[in-house]
Parts: C-alpha cells; sequence; structure tokens
C-alpha cells in the first residue's frame, strides 16, 4: 500500500536542460512515491507542453528532453 501523502513535501529541482542550441528551463517535482513529474518551467503562466514522468528526477528529465529534441529538429527537406 502506498502510504506516501497526496502533497510531497519534497521541493521542486530545476534543472537547464540544452536541447538543439536552445536552454529550457525545466521543473521536476515529486507527485507520489517513486514517481516525478518533468514540464518546462514558466513564469505566471500556464503550461503548454504536457508533463513527462519517471521514476527519478533524471528520467523524468531526460524523457522531457528527448521530447524536445525530437520535436525541435530541423524538418528533413528531400
Amino acid at each position: 500500500m502506498n502510504t506516501m501523502p497526496q502533497t510531497p513535501t519534497a521541493k521542486a529541482i530545476r534543472r537547464t536542460g540544452l536541447v538543439n542550441g536552445r536552454s529550457y528551463a525545466i521543473e521536476i517535482v515529486p507527485i507520489a512515491m517513486s514517481r516525478w513529474r518533468a514540464r518546462l518551467a514558466q513564469r505566471g503562466t500556464t503550461n503548454a507542453v504536457m508533463p513527462f514522468y519517471g521514476s527519478t528526477p533524471d528520467e523524468a528529465f531526460e524523457r522531457l528532453t528527448a521530447w524536445l529534441a525530437r520535436v525541435g529538429r530541423p524538418a528533413a527537406h528531400g
């Protein structure tokens, strides 16, 4: 049985990711035991990019930055 409180007491982790030459501020927060959510950190606005989850902060961060790398690649012409 998971006894983790609904609102974990651990603080958010903020990291910067460099993807395709662009810098992104990423916030990673615990949402349950062994479950972390990474999303783009934006002040004073809602977040339009869906969050990415992982069992560790690093895994959640890597999933989000990998997705940003895929969608931010220049389109192939030819």
